[in-house]
Order: structure tokens, then C-alpha cells, then sequence
């Protein structure tokens, strides 16, 4: 993960009526790399790398049977997709855009969605830590 920049990946501007979509970024892509929408914009990066990756290394590190078995997280916008569907469960502090609605929609078993009714924020965070903390 980039935590002070983008070094390692570049971030593409979908703008109506040019340049294409991220469905048919996705197409065109080497195979050596991936990416994901983020704020209506691609994040594009090595496939090597990602949140999903990142998820499967530390569940590797500390000895989780799987990814899928033994991991949740906690997410919120549209690149954590992948990663939400990597782990096994995964909470979201509150509900932040289309794609991810529509994904919790699809997949409602697998998301717990922490806050309604106008909470965000931190207390949004909070309060899927909580609910994290409830489960285990």
C-alpha cells in the first residue's frame, strides 16, 4: 500500500464523452496489472500489489488458515471491493457509494454495514470496530 503517495501505481480521470471507461481500462490492461475505482477514477497498479494482496500477506504472516477462513475487515468505498470480498466478512462503518451498495446488496451475508441514519465519520469507524469486537 502507498501510505504517503503513489509511487507505485498512477491514477486514470474518467471524464463523460472521453478516454473510455474502467471496464474498458480493465480490457486493455497488461496482464501484469490490475486496478480499481476509487472516487470515479482508476487506480492503476502492479497485480502483485492491492489491498486484497496485502489482506492475503498479513493473513500468510500470521498463520490464518485462509484469507477467507479467518480474516474480516473494515471498508468503505469502491477500492475496497475487492478486498472486502477477499476476507471472509466485512464491515463497513456506513455506506459510501453506488458500487458498494450494490455490492452489499449483492452479497448481504458477507457485510455488515455498522452505521445508519447519518452517522460518518469517526464515530461511523467506531462503531464498526464495535461490531467487530461483538462477533469475536
Amino acid at each position: 500500500l502507498d501510505y504517503k503517495g503513489y509511487a507505485t501505481s498512477f491514477r486514470i480521470k474518467f471524464t463523460a464523452g472521453f478516454a473510455g471507461s474502467p471496464d474498458e481500462l480493465r480490457e486493455i490492461l497488461p496482464s501484469e496489472l490490475s486496478c480499481s475505482v476509487n472516487l470515479g477514477m482508476s487506480d492503476v497498479y502492479p497485480k502483485s500489489s492491492g489491498k486484497a494482496k496485502c489482506c492475503e500477506y498479513l493473513s500468510k504472516r500470521f498463520d490464518a488458515k485462509s484469507l477467507f477462513e479467518e480474516c474480516v475487515c473494515i471498508c468503505d468505498d469502491d477500492n475496497d471491493i475487492e478486498m472486502a470480498l477477499a476476507c471472509g466478512h466485512a464491515y463497513l462503518p456506513s455506506l459510501t457509494s453506488e458500487s458498494m451498495v450494490l455490492t452489499v446488496q449483492t452479497n448481504p451475508d458477507h457485510f455488515t454495514v455498522a452505521c445508519h441514519d447519518g452517522v460518518s465519520g469517526t464515530d461511523a469507524t467506531d462503531a464498526a470496530l464495535r461490531a467487530i469486537l461483538e462477533q469475536f
